[in-house]
């Protein structure tokens, strides 16, 4: 189903990018999703800065001054565990387990206010964000987020990308979070692809649940910086 435009520069990408498709003996991917999990303003927005800049120790001194301010603990552990799931979720949970009365929403915005006077910290992270600028017009590539367009936006500005993908998705465009399949299924709708011609990068265990859920195959961020 590849056009010769988008077949030719396939070599181009890493041998253990590539691992995942070839084991399920696929044609090269058509569309290269470059998941970005979070990014929103009332929710985290680490999954985009998570696969292409290395943003986690922000989001985490982010939470920390969040915590402090409003004198809850969150651990790093769970921080961790938690990774892709949006602030106003996160804060839910929180409540649960600490027998908190927390306003997800008022946290999320607060969350998303402290995390901004970081960014001009982000800077890209390789090798997604060179596997993103050698493919840019040469496959089809989107965003496919549970944050928001309007925040989404300002982080690809800042990271010199917001001219690279052919879609970018968002949570405003489906109905449920990870890990359910949604927002990969809706980035491959709009480009026209099937979920079997895609190849989509995660660095969260839940994210990883959600592309595999949509029938993709999935490469997981975290062993290619190992």
């Amino acid at each position: 189903r590849h056009s010769r435009a988008h077949g030719q520069r396939g070599t181009g990408l890493h041998a253990s990018v590539l691992a995942p498709v070839k084991r399920r003996k696929q044609a090269m991917p058509h569309l290269v999703i470059l998941y970005t999990g979070q990014l929103d303003a009332e929710t985290d927005m680490g999954a985009l800065c998570r696969t292409l800049a290395d943003t986690m120790p922000l989001h985490w001194e982010a939470w920390q001054q969040i915590a402090t301010r409003h004198g809850f603990r969150f651990f790093r552990e769970a921080f961790y565990a938690l990774a892709g799931i949006p602030s106003r979720d996160i804060v839910r949970h929180l409540n649960r387990e600490q027998g908190l009365d927390l306003d997800p929403e008022l946290l999320g915005r607060e969350k998303e206010a402290a995390y901004l006077a970081l960014l001009p910290q982000v800077r890209p992270l390789e090798p997604c964000a060179s596997l993103a600028r050698d493919q840019r017009g040469q496959r089809r590539l989107a965003v496919a987020s549970g944050g928001f367009r309007r925040v989404i936006g300002r982080v690809l500005e800042h990271l010199g990308m917001q001219d690279w993908f052919d879609a970018v998705v968002t949570q405003d465009d489906v109905a449920r979070p990870k890990p359910a399949p949604d927002i990969f299924l809706e980035a491959a709708r709009r480009l026209g692809l099937a979920p079997d011609e895609c190849l989509a990068f995660e660095d969260g265990d839940l994210g990883l649940a959600a592309i595999c859920a949509a029938g993709m195959a999935a490469v997981d961020v975290r062993r290619l910086l190992t």
